[in-house]
C-alpha cells in the first residue's frame, strides 16, 4: 500500500511539474518581451522627449526672431515717417520759393520801369534765402536773370526731392515686403514648430501611457513568475520531504519485520502514543514464547555450552533495532530543526541587508533624478539667457555701426557747412576790399541803383558795404555755429560710443561666461546621467537579487506550524522508545 501510494503521488508529482515548466516558460517568454518593450518605449520616449525640447528651442528662437522683425518694421516706419515728414518740410519751402519767385518775375516784369518801391513789392514774395544773391546786380535785367536762374534753381530741387522721395518711398516698399516676407515665413516656421511640439508631446504622453502598461504588465508577470516558483518549489519540496519520509517508513517497517519475524500490520511510525501501545502489545505478545525459553533454561543446572548460548540469545533485547532506528529518527528531526534555524537566521540577514541595499540605491537614484531635473532646468535657463545675450549683442553691434555711420555723416556735412561758411566769408572778404577800394578811388558820393536796392530790402543799413560786411559776419556766425554743433555732436557721440562700447563689452563677458556655465551644466549632467544609469544598474540588481531570496526563502507552509507539527512527532518517537524501553508499563510514558 505504501508503494501504491508511492507510485500515485510520483505520478502526480510528474505531472505537476510538467504543468509547473509549461507555466513558467510562458512567463518567462511574457517577462523577456515586456522587458524589450520597456526598454524600447523608454529609448523612443527618451528621443521624443530630446526631439521635444529641440523643437521647444526652436519655437522660442522663431518668437525671438519674430520679435527683431518686428522691431526692423517698427524702426523702418518710423525712419520713413521722419523722412517723409522732412520731405514734406523742404518740398513746401522749395515750393513755395518756386511759387514766389515766378511771383517776382511777373512783378519786376510789370514793374520794369517803376519806382524802387514798386521794385521791392515785387521781390518781397523771393525766399529769403536767395535775396542776398539779388543784391548783386543794380538793373532789373540783371534781376530778372537771377531770378529766372534761381527759379530754374528752386524748380530742379524740387525735381530732385520729388524724385529722392519717390525713390525712398520705393526702397521702403521694397524693405517693408522683404521684411513682410520675412515675417510671414517665420510665422509659418512658428506655427510648423508649435504643431511638432503639440504632436510630440501628445506622441511623448503615449509612450508614457504605453511604457506604463508595460511596466504594470512585467511587475505583474514577475510577481506571477516568483509566485509560481515558490508554488512548484514547495510542490517539489512536498513530494521530496513526502518521499523521504515514506522510505524511514518503509525502512522501519522492513526493520519490524525483519525482528518480528511474523506479519505485523503497517503502523505509521510517529503516529502517537495510542499506535505506538498497540504495536508494542503486539510485539510483547509475539516475543512471549522467548520468554518462556528464557524462564525453562534458567531453571535447569549444568547447562551444555550450546544451551548456554541459546540462553545468552533469547535474553537479549528483541526491539533493541527499532529502539536504534526510532533514536535515529528523532537525531535526524533535531538536526533538521537546527539546520532550518540556522538557515531562517541566514535568510532574516540577507533579506534585511539586501533590502537595505534596495533603498540605499533607490534613494540615490532619486536623488540623482533630481539632480538631473534641476540641471536640465539650469541648461534651459542658460540657454535662453545665451539666446537673449546673443541677440542683445547683435543689436548693440548693429546699433553701434549706424550711430557711428549717422556721426559720420553728420561730420562731413557739418565739414562741408564750416567750408562754404568760410568759402563765403572770404569771398564776402574779398568783395568788400575790391568796393572799398572802387569807392576809395573814385571818391564817389551818389548812390548807386545797388546801393538802393540794398536799402530798399535792409532800410536800416547804410549801403552796400555795410551789407557784405553783415553777410561776412552772418557767414562767420553760421561757421562758428557749426563748429559749436560738431563740438557738441562729437562729445555727445563720444559718450555715446564709450556708454555703447562698454556695454558690448560687459555683453560679451557675460554671453561667454554664459556659454562657460552652459558648458559646464552639459558636462555635469552628461557625468549625472551617467552615473544614474550606473545607480539604476545597481538597483535592478539589488531587486533581482532580492527576488531570488525571496524564491529561496520564502515557504507557502508557515515556519511556526512547521516547527510545532517537527516537535510533536520527536515527542510521539520519544514516548514510543519509552515504552519499548518499559514492556511492564511501570514508567509513565
Amino acid at each position: 500500500e505504501v508503494q501504491e501510494e508511492g507510485e500515485a503521488e510520483t505520478k502526480e508529482y510528474d505531472q505537476v511539474s510538467a504543468d509547473c515548466e509549461t507555466m513558467q516558460a510562458e512567463k518567462r517568454a511574457s517577462i523577456e518581451k515586456a522587458e524589450t518593450i520597456v526598454d524600447n518605449l523608454s529609448g523612443e520616449l527618451a528621443a521624443t522627449k530630446t526631439e521635444r525640447d529641440g523643437k521647444k528651442d526652436d519655437v522660442e528662437d522663431n518668437l525671438s526672431d519674430i520679435q527683431v522683425v518686428e522691431e526692423d518694421i517698427a524702426g523702418e516706419k518710423k525712419s520713413f515717417e521722419e523722412a517723409r515728414a522732412e520731405y514734406q518740410t523742404q518740398h513746401e519751402e522749395v515750393s513755395n520759393g518756386v511759387t514766389g519767385i515766378a511771383r517776382a518775375i511777373r512783378e519786376v516784369k510789370r514793374h520794369q520801369d517803376g519806382s524802387l518801391l514798386s521794385v521791392k513789392q515785387a521781390l518781397a514774395s523771393v525766399p529769403h534765402s536767395a535775396q542776398a544773391l539779388l543784391q548783386t546786380d543794380s538793373s532789373s535785367a540783371g534781376l530778372l536773370k537771377m531770378l529766372n536762374s534761381l527759379k530754374d534753381k528752386f524748380t530742379a530741387s524740387k525735381n530732385d526731392l520729388e524724385k529722392e522721395h519717390l525713390k525712398s518711398k520705393h526702397a521702403h516698399e521694397s524693405t517693408m515686403q522683404g521684411y513682410q516676407g520675412e515675417l510671414d515665413a517665420l510665422q509659418t516656421t512658428l506655427a510648423d514648430n508649435r504643431k511638432q511640439v503639440n504632436s510630440l508631446t501628445n506622441t511623448a504622453s503615449q509612450m508614457d501611457h504605453e511604457l506604463t502598461r508595460a511596466n504594470t504588465t512585467l511587475v505583474d508577470d514577475t510577481d506571477v513568475l516568483q509566485k509560481l516558483n515558490e508554488t512548484c518549489e514547495s510542490k517539489q519540496d512536498e513530494y521530496n520531504q513526502a518521499t523521504e519520509v515514506r522510505t524511514k517508513e518503509m525502512e522501519a517497517i522492513g526493520k519490524a519485520l525483519e525482528v518480528m519475524k511474523g506479519d505485523v500490520a503497517a503502523v505509521q511510525t510517529g503516529a502517537g502514543a495510542p499506535a505506538v501501545r498497540k504495536v508494542v502489545s503486539l510485539l510483547q505478545r509475539v516475543a512471549d514464547p522467548r520468554q518462556r525459553l528464557v524462564a525453562a533454561l534458567q531453571a535447569k543446572e549444568g547447562l551444555s555450552k550450546d544451551l548456554a548460548l541459546v540462553l545468552k540469545s533469547a535474553r537479549g533485547d528483541p526491539f533493541q533495532k527499532i529502539k536504534q532506528l526510532i533514536g535515529g529518527m528523532i537525531k535526524r528531526l533535531m538536526d533538521q530543526a537546527n539546520e532550518e534555524g540556522e538557515q531562517e537566521g541566514w535568510c532574516q540577514k540577507e533579506m534585511e541587508g539586501t533590502k537595505n541595499k534596495r533603498n540605499d540605491q533607490g534613494e540615490r537614484t532619486a536623488e540623482l533624478s533630481e539632480e538631473i531635473h534641476q540641471l536640465e532646468a539650469r541648461r534651459n535657463e542658460l540657454r535662453k539667457a545665451n539666446r537673449t545675450l546673443t541677440g542683445k549683442l547683435a543689436s548693440l553691434e548693429e546699433q553701434l555701426v549706424n550711430v557711428t555711420a549717422d556721426r559720420d555723416e553728420d561730420k562731413a556735412e557739418h565739414e562741408k557747412e564750416v567750408t562754404d561758411a568760410e568759402d563765403g566769408s572770404a569771398a564776402v572778404t574779398r568783395a568788400l576790399e575790391i568796393l572799398t577800394a572802387v569807392y576809395k578811388k573814385e571818391n564817389k558820393t551818389k548812390e548807386s541803383f545797388l546801393q538802393m536796392t540794398n536799402k530798399v530790402f535792409r532800410p536800416n543799413a547804410v549801403g552796400v558795404l555795410d551789407m557784405l560786411q553783415q553777410v561776412k559776419e552772418d557767414f562767420d556766425a553760421a561757421a562758428e555755429r557749426t563748429k559749436k554743433l560738431e563740438k557738441e555732436a562729437s562729445n555727445e557721440f563720444e559718450h555715446l560710443n564709450t556708454t555703447m562700447r562698454a556695454s558690448i563689452r560687459s555683453t560679451e563677458r557675460s554671453l561667454t561666461k554664459t556659454a562657460k556655465d552652459l558648458g559646464t551644466v552639459q558636462v555635469d549632467l552628461g557625468d549625472t546621467l551617467a552615473k544614474l544609469r550606473r545607480e539604476q544598474g545597481l538597483l535592478n540588481g539589488a531587486v533581482k537579487e532580492l527576488e531570488k531570496l525571496r524564491a529561496a526563502c520564502m515557504d507557502e507552509v508557515d515556519p511556526e506550524e512547521r516547527r510545532k507539527a517537527r516537535e510533536d512527532e520527536i515527542e510521539a518517537l520519544k514516548q514510543a522508545l519509552c515504552i519499548l524501553n518499559d514492556p511492564k508499563g511501570s514508567m509513565a510514558c
